[in-house]
């Protein structure tokens, strides 16, 4: 999605440049936030599993999923690699299930509105602001990274929401809800479903579900920031 349509955009080489550094900025911050989330509410939980496994840190190499990463690039949504949680070594298991399947988004959301205080500042600012055109090539850069922010880790909420395996959403719902053939089907099945959403929005631009929600979420969540800023959007 944001690479096709810079593509078609007609901007200038440089600025297409600016715009790949903030778009790429944007998903590895997001996703790799999104799994170290995970994996430090694990370990808080009792889980050492993901901290024995180098996880835990900011390097992009350790989050690398190379296809989640072109997913984020050309649809709008994707995922990195997992991080290892084993749930046996939780104090409380259903307390740790619950949590750390929330923590990804939650940190997401935080991200999300950080990036959206940050937007508004930086507009505020600088928006009416005269400066030579590298101080404003610079300005744009920092700019554009908040607002691709703001939009992957609203997307990541939204996708990850989905009560469908392995996303963090069916792992909430298995939490919370006593086993049924309704979480069975969506364990079962949940991989193809996804993949198949995925698929029928590409072929289908028109009869996008999955795009659809996900777009619907992220713009209740941002309509939500807008009330607090006053109004203010990018």
């Amino acid at each position: 999605m944001f690479i096709i349509q810079l593509f078609q955009s007609g901007r200038s080489a440089v600025e297409i440049f600016i715009y790949l550094l903030a778009i790429l900025g944007a998903i590895m911050v997001a996703i790799m936030c999104h799994e170290v989330a995970h994996g430090y509410v694990a370990l808080l939980n009792g889980d050492p599993t993901a901290k024995m496994a180098g996880r835990l840190n900011f390097n992009p190499a350790k989050h690398f999923d190379p296809i989640g990463f072109l997913m984020m690039l050309f649809v709008g949504f994707g995922w990195a690699k997992p991080v290892p949680v084993d749930y046996r070594n939780f104090k409380n298991v259903k307390k740790g299930v619950l949590t750390v399947s929330l923590a990804g988004v939650g940190a997401n959301f935080v991200i999300a509105f950080l990036c959206y205080l940050l937007g508004f500042l930086t507009y505020k600012i600088f928006g009416n602001t005269e400066s030579s055109e590298l101080w404003s090539r610079i300005i744009l850069l920092f700019y554009l990274f908040f607002y691709y922010s703001v939009s992957i880790n609203l997307s990541l909420i939204a996708f990850n929401i989905l009560p469908l395996y392995p996303l963090d959403g069916f792992r909430v719902l298995s939490a919370l809800a006593p086993r049924s053939k309704v979480t069975e089907f969506l364990l079962k099945y949940g991989n193809y479903i996804l993949i198949g959403l995925v698929v029928f929005g590409t072929l289908v631009p028109s009869l996008d579900v999955l795009g659809i929600y996900v777009g619907f979420v992220s713009g209740l969540i941002e309509k939500l920031f807008s009330l607090i800023f006053g109004g203010w959007t990018f």
